[in-house]
């Protein structure tokens, strides 16, 4: 009675174990989860190898199915501690060195086990011990049992301290899940003390009656408080995998999660992401916590080896069930490209393809911006608008080509002249502008008249004494005027001048 009483409890404990396998690997897609399952499988096989033990028939079917257990036996800790390590995020990838090192003991017993018959390093000897209707095989320990058993206890322990660790970190709504999970990590280890006290003598193990329960446990835990794994799939699938740097950072500004490329990125600034606040790096990296601290987009500008990058950096808030704000998801982006091109085809659509100069568009836009900006400020404002004279006989005479390469070099002229005084433009044909903010009528007079010199002086024609002039007129910004007004003033200041350069006359 009593033994079917056990198998059936086995049974029951094998199928639900195997249904919730089912569910994670048709369910979870995190990486914990994945050894959540394998976790699963290797515990249905340690209950249904000890279930099949206990209905061995003679010695040698006891032993064949301890082998069977053996196949899961060395790992199940070791799982353990691992998913747990994965899921507050201790451990954020399988590669990590410390995977490997937990792994070494298990990796040894599954071959020692297997190999005992040659060494008796694991086993020493098996003897039969008979209760009533029940059979337990007592086994005599080895060398490197201990060492397993010893393993057992430091990963289950270490579980139980991962867990509680996160336990004390979390908010209180939130404390339930840890609750469950620090009850199922130490169960184990329960089951370790009264394998080492009351059951080894009798060769009875209650580990296989109690980690179902603990297992039954942490998948209830993880299933119901973080349902369809929202969290951590987002962070597989986007976090992780995106080639932006993310951050998240709770109410504190605390750095509580990070991918690699954010790491990567902090790390040219001298931060270490781990378990930081942004106000520990405030000297090592101000105008960047500066950005960060915004709830608002920025640009970030770094400049390393002589080249510019731009970093947009955006903040999304993160929400509890309440519907308060939990914490902040930064998004560290590269756009110098994007600004790049930008400034590119802005540039493009403001310059003047021949001359290289201010287009009339840009001279439209800006200098519409001067005035306004001088209006506010009470600032002087004056402007030069420029003519070749008799240009159209440069074309006439020695071509069209050679009448681009005059304009080429009025505007070089132009832009060595006044690039560190004024806004240069060219507004058609062989018409230039220069607007001089914060320059009188009479210094603006001044440079005009010693321009109109050093072109009549140079020669623009190669091979050619032909001698290129133009005509200049000066205006002078009036409170009330405008952009239209002062260039009208100035184009007809340069109507006289093409027959006698005079001093033009101020617009007020």
């Amino acid at each position: 009675m009593i033994l079917n009483l056990i198998t059936l409890y086995l049974m029951l404990s094998v199928a639900c174990i195997m249904y919730l396998t089912a569910f994670i690997f048709g369910n979870g897609k995190a990486t914990y989860m994945k050894i959540l399952g394998t976790e699963c499988t290797l515990i249905s096989i340690y209950v249904f190898g000890y279930m099949m033990e206990l209905h061995a028939k003679n010695l040698q079917d006891a032993i064949f199915w301890n082998g069977v257990q053996y196949l899961a036996i060395p790992f199940i800790s070791t799982m353990w501690l691992l998913m747990s390590a994965m899921y507050i995020g201790s451990i954020k990838k399988l590669r990590d060195w410390r995977v490997y090192l937990i792994f070494l003991v298990p990796i040894g017993t599954f071959l020692i086990r297997f190999t005992n018959h040659w060494h008796h390093w694991y086993y020493t000897g098996y003897t039969m011990n008979v209760i009533g209707q029940l059979q337990f095989m007592v086994l005599e320990k080895g060398p490197w049992y201990w060492v397993q058993s010893l393993h057992i206890v430091v990963t289950s322990a270490l579980s139980v301290y991962v867990f509680f660790h996160a336990y004390k970190n979390r908010k209180a709504h939130d404390r339930m899940k840890y609750t469950l999970l620090l009850i199922a990590s130490l169960i184990p280890i329960v089951c370790v003390v009264l394998i080492f006290t009351t059951a080894k003598s009798i060769g009875f193990d209650p580990m296989d009656f109690c980690l179902p329960i603990a297992e039954a446990l942490m998948t209830y835990a993880v299933v119901h408080y973080d349902f369809l794994e929202i969290k951590t799939l987002a962070r597989d699938e986007l976090f992780e995998s995106s080639m932006d740097s993310m951050l998240v950072m709770n109410t504190a500004m605390k750095i509580i999660d990070f991918n690699q490329n954010a790491s990567d990125f902090l790390k040219m600034h001298g931060i270490n992401l781990v378990e930081s606040r942004l106000e520990d790096h405030q000297n090592k990296a101000p105008e960047l916590i500066s950005a960060l601290r915004e709830t608002s987009e920025v640009v970030y500008e770094t400049k390393k080896d002589g080249h510019t990058a731009y970093w947009k950096i955006e903040t999304k808030n993160i929400f509890n069930t309440r519907k308060e704000i939990y914490g902040q998801l930064k998004t560290i982006r590269n756009v110098t490209t994007t600004i790049e091109t930008e400034r590119y085809l802005e540039k493009i659509a403001a310059t003047d393809e021949l001359s290289q100069l201010n287009n009339r568009h840009k001279f439209i836009e800006s200098g519409h911006k001067m005035v306004a900006a001088a209006l506010t400020e009470n600032a002087e404002m004056t402007m030069m608008m420029l003519d070749i004279d008799h240009f159209k006989n440069v074309n006439d005479t020695f071509g069209h080509q050679i009448g681009d390469e005059v304009i080429k070099g009025i505007s070089r002229s132009l832009s060595t002249k006044f690039q560190n005084s004024g806004m240069v433009s060219r507004i058609g044909g062989e018409e230039f502008t220069v607007i001089m903010y914060g320059w009188g009528l009479d210094a603006a007079y001044s440079q005009a008249e010693e321009f109109r010199k050093e072109v009549q002086a140079s020669r623009f024609v190669e091979d050619s004494d032909y001698q290129i002039t133009i005509s200049i007129g000066v205006a002078a910004w009036g409170e009330g005027g405008y952009l239209d007004h002062l260039a009208q003033t100035c184009r007809c200041c340069t109507i006289p001048s093409k027959k006698c350069w005079q001093k033009p006359s101020l617009f007020v």
